[in-house]
């Protein structure tokens, strides 16, 4: 990786040594350690990624690892560490930009959200994130920030979608996960939210709205990297994906594990971004803070 530097850089990444370990470390796993201002990340044969503050990133290659690796886990895992030192509210969620507001797609991995996203792009849709989605709130709103203007899609995925695979960029060398580059086709600044759609496998395809506590669950399920968080800084995470379930519009979307019902998935997100989608609505039951912390 060739290095740049600028002199109003938001985070900055160096290559450096990092330690083997933290001190007084809050949280300690096979692959990471945690306090409440750092995080240390072991990736084998890739490196050591230390991150700190919210806006210091450091990098001790592994020798023989291989750049498109090192790059996935600086965007993916250690921005999410940044999200979250910062207490900004990261999930994993795929996002289009509409005339309405930007619509989240969160779910487990291999649920389609990448592949939704990258139809809709098809249709005129902007991308606003793929993978990480960082969640604030502003003047009583909540806005979701733009990301990198690529979506990393399994060569299926790209196969059904009528995209070539060649020249496309494999994410890490042993994985049949390609990088599309989007170019124009990414928002340029933030967007209002106007709500999130949470992926899981049934029949269908339909679309509801979550009710009651269920609109906690699919925020907590979704929170990129929950597992970074030390036991002092879960409090106020609970209390934002509360702020989240009670305020932000969510639906749950139920679709056959086949990729070809994409189309009539796509269909659905396109119905609710229009507002013409009719869904079946939540219960008005509050959520208590404590029952569900």
């Amino acid at each position: 990786m060739e290095e740049a530097h600028f002199s109003n850089a938001d985070v900055t990444v160096v290559f450096e040594a990092v330690p083997c370990c933290l001190v007084n470390a809050k949280k300690v796993r096979e692959s990471f350690e945690a306090t409440e201002e750092q995080l240390l990340l072991r990736v084998n044969d890739v490196g050591r990624f230390l991150v700190e503050e919210g806006k210091h990133i450091r990098i001790d290659l592994d020798d023989g690892s291989d750049d498109r690796s090192v790059r996935l886990f600086l965007l993916g895992s250690c921005f999410g560490a940044i999200l979250h030192q910062r207490g900004v509210m990261p999930l994993h969620a795929s996002a289009i930009d509409t005339p309405r507001g930007a619509i989240l797609i969160c779910g487990n991995s291999g649920m389609g959200k990448s592949t939704t996203v990258t139809a809709l792009v098809d249709r005129g849709y902007r991308m606003i994130t793929d993978d990480v989605a960082a969640l604030r709130k502003e003047g009583g709103r909540f806005w979701l920030e733009t990301a990198y203007p690529q979506v990393k899609l399994w060569e299926n995925s790209l196969q059904h979608l009528g995209k070539d695979t060649e020249g496309l960029d494999q994410v890490r060398p042993e994985l049949s996960k390609r990088v599309l580059r989007l170019g124009s086709s990414i928002a340029n600044k933030p967007c209002k939210v106007l709500g999130l759609v949470w992926f899981y496998f049934g029949e269908g395809p339909s679309l509801r709205e979550a009710r009651g506590n269920e609109r906690f669950f699919a925020i907590k399920k979704n929170v990129y990297r929950r597992s970074f968080l030390t036991p002092s800084r879960k409090r106020s995470h609970y209390a934002r994906c509360i702020d989240l379930a009670r305020q932000l519009p969510i639906y749950c979307l139920e679709r056959p594990e086949t990729e070809n019902s994409i189309d009539r998935v796509v269909g659905l997100i396109e119905l609710l971004a229009k507002g013409d989608v009719e869904v079946f609505h939540r219960g008005e039951n509050d959520i208590e803070f404590e029952e569900l912390l």
